[in-house]
C-alpha cells in the first residue's frame, strides 16, 4: 500500500480498536466484510470478485500443492499396519509445517471407516488393511486440499469396486472444471454415472466439491443458488464412494482442469472421457 495514499493509524491495544475505528468512519459511507455495529456487510457482493486467482497466485497455489502432495505421499510410503490414524496424521502435519505451510485440517481414515465417516479427523484407531490420508494446507493466504490412499496386500472385492467407481467419478467431476459449470451440474452428472450400480445412492452422502483458494472451503450452492464456476477459480473435487475417497484441487480454465495437487511419485489411473484424458491418483498397494 506504500505510495497509494494510504495513511497509517495506530491504536493502543488496552483501549481496543473500537474508538479508533469509530473516529475513522464517523460521517462516512462505509461497508464492511466482518460484523460491525450499524454497518452493512458486503460479503456476498465480494465473494464472486475474490474467487478468481491471479496468474501469480496460480503459481503460488501450485507450489503449495506440491508441498501438500509430498506431505501426503511420503508418510503413506512408510506407513505400516499397527500405526494409529493419529500417528500418521502427525507425520503429515509435520511435513507440511517443515516446508513452510500450515496444516489447516488433517484426516486419516483406517480400513473401512470412510464408509461411515466422510470427514473424520484422526483417532487412535489402529490401521490394519488400508488408510486414506487427506489434508488441507495453507500458504501465501491460499489453501489446497488433497488425499491419497494406501493398501496393504490386495484390495477386497468391495473395496476394489468402490475405488474404481470413485476414480470414474473423480474423472467426471474434473472434466467439468470449466466456466459456467457448477456443483449442481456436477452432482447431476455424478448421479447419472452411479445409477443402477452398487453405489447408486452415495451421491447423497457427500457434495461433489467446494470452492477453495483464499478460503479453505466455500459452499457454492447457497440459499437456493447454484453459482457457476469462474475462470481462474480453485475447486476441490471429492469423489467419495463407500469406504473410498479421491480428493484433489484444480483450477478452472476454459480448456478444463489445471491440476494443483497431481501425483508426484504415485501410481495413477488414466481415464478417457470422450476426447479428454484425465489422470486420477490410484491406490498405492504395499506388501506388509
Amino acid at each position: 500500500l506504500d505510495g497509494r495514499g494510504v495513511q497509517l493509524k495506530e491504536s493502543h491495544w488496552p483501549n481496543g480498536r473500537g474508538s479508533t475505528l469509530g473516529d475513522l468512519i464517523a460521517g462516512r459511507k462505509v461497508a464492511v466484510d466482518r460484523p460491525y455495529p450499524g454497518l452493512p456487510l458486503i460479503n456476498d457482493k465480494l465473494r464472486p470478485e475474490l474467487r478468481p486467482l491471479t496468474a501469480f497466485e496460480h503459481e503460488q497455489i501450485e507450489h503449495l500443492g506440491r508441498i501438500l502432495v509430498h506431505a501426503l505421499e511420503a508418510p503413506a510410503k512408510d506407513l505400516w499396519p499397527g500405526m494409529t490414524e493419529a500417528d500418521v496424521a502427525g507425520q503429515v502435519a509435520h511435513r507440511i509445517l517443515r516446508r513452510g505451510a500450515m496444516p489447516e485440517q488433517v484426516s486419516v481414515l483406517a480400513d473401512d471407516r470412510g464408509a461411515l465417516y466422510k470427514r473424520a479427523g484422526a483417532t487412535q484407531t489402529v490401521i490394519q488393511r488400508s488408510a486414506i490420508l487427506q489434508a488441507t494446507a495453507a500458504m501465501y493466504g491460499l489453501h489446497a486440499t488433497a488425499s491419497r490412499t494406501v493398501n496393504f496386500g490386495s484390495l477386497t472385492a468391495d473395496w476394489q469396486t468402490a475405488f474404481v467407481s470413485a476414480c470414474k467419478l473423480s474423472a467426471l467431476y474434473r472434466s467439468m472444471t470449466r466456466p459456467l459449470e457448477s456443483m449442481g451440474t456436477a452432482s447431476e452428472a455424478g448421479r447419472w454415472l452411479l445409477s443402477n450400480g452398487p453405489h447408486e445412492f452415495d451421491w447423497r452422502l457427500s457434495q461433489p466439491g467446494y470452492g477453495t483458494g483464499r478460503l479453505a472451503a466455500e459452499e457454492l450452492r447457497r440459499m437456493g443458488q447454484d453459482e457457476a464456476f469462474i475462470p481462474g477459480q480453485a475447486i476441490v473435487w471429492q469423489a467419495r464412494i463407500g469406504p473410498a475417497a479421491i480428493v484433489d484441487t484444480v483450477i478452472v480454465t476454459p480448456d478444463g482442469p489445471r491440476p494443483v495437487t497431481p501425483p508426484e511419485d504415485w501410481p495413477f489411473k488414466r481415464i478417457r472421457l470422450k476426447d479428454r484424458v484425465i489422470d486420477v491418483p490410484d491406490v498405492l498397494i504395499r506388501s506388509q
